[in-house]
């Protein structure tokens, strides 16, 4: 089973990954695919090559992952980040910058033609505020050099609604279930509820 976690940065992905996967209680046998942290922590390069770079790490991993798994051995492939996440952020470039509108166009497609092929069973859309990243991690308010270069309103917000277009043009298609943190006051603890349900009957 091919399950993807994706949505607004510090929405609270890793830590629901980890108690499905890394819980001493009830662990479930998986392989966590995660995308490189380097994407959000490099300082020389610019904001657009640093999506590119993103989306190509991501595309290799899945690949890899999807072709060596063995499912008798994992359950789940859980991708914190996967091909569906990818293509908000290629959306996300070309709405930054009109130069990369039509390579933008060519990743996009070519994203979703392997989202297709891969046949991921379900996607897990977190979404949350810069108002709430901030009041999770307060160390951002004060440490502008420490906070991750997409940690801002405007990406933020423009990530939100690239988001919410994917959910509407793709939710025909695949199992998209939306946790919603923007509207809600959601609690990780009521997050994790909600995956769970969803993910009970193949656990």
């Amino acid at each position: 089973m091919i399950i993807e976690l994706s949505g607004t940065p510090s929405a609270g992905k890793n830590s629901i990954i980890k108690r499905i996967c890394l819980n001493d209680k009830d662990p479930v046998n998986c392989l966590i695919i995660t995308q490189d942290d380097d994407e959000f922590t490099m300082k020389n390069s610019n904001f657009d090559l640093r999506i590119l770079w993103g989306i190509f790490d991501t595309y290799l991993k899945t690949r890899k992952a999807i072709n060596t798994h063995d499912p008798l051995q994992e359950r789940m492939l859980i991708f914190n980040r996967g091909l569906f996440d990818m293509i908000a952020w290629t959306r996300l470039l070309r709405s930054n910058n009109e130069c990369y509108a039509e390579v933008a166009n060519y990743i996009e497609k070519w994203l979703i033609t392997h989202l297709f092929l891969f046949q991921t069973d379900m996607i897990f859309l977190f979404l949350t505020s810069y108002e709430k990243i901030l009041t999770r991690r307060e160390k951002y308010k004060f440490d502008s050099n420490g906070t991750p270069w997409v940690i801002n309103p405007n990406t933020i917000g423009k990530l939100n609604e690239i988001y919410l277009e994917l959910f509407l043009e793709f939710r025909r298609d695949f199992s998209i279930i939306v946790i919603d943190d923007v509207n809600e006051n959601l609690s990780l603890e009521q997050k994790f509820t909600i995956v769970r349900s969803h993910l009970i009957k193949f656990l």
